[in-house]
């Protein structure tokens, strides 16, 4: 699980992106919430059972976000 780990500065832009496209953008938002849980520790399945989806798709989520960013997800 350390290999799902983001820094403050990773934890701090995420929120504040989180915050202003929430309501435009809702599926990139719930996306940065999925990336953001398994980033501060939460393990894969339980991020994919609160948000009914695969673990499989928690982590393509997360290796979308280190690839490319906010703009990757």
């Amino acid at each position: 699980m350390s290999e799902y780990k983001l820094n403050s500065r990773q934890i701090k832009k995420l929120k504040k992106k989180y915050h202003k496209i929430k309501k435009s953008y809702s599926h990139v938002a719930n996306r940065i919430l999925i990336v953001l849980s398994l980033g501060q520790g939460d393990s894969a399945s339980a991020v994919a059972d609160s948000n009914l989806i695969t673990a499989d798709t928690v982590r393509r989520y997360f290796r979308l976000y280190q690839e490319g960013g906010i703009n990757g997800l």
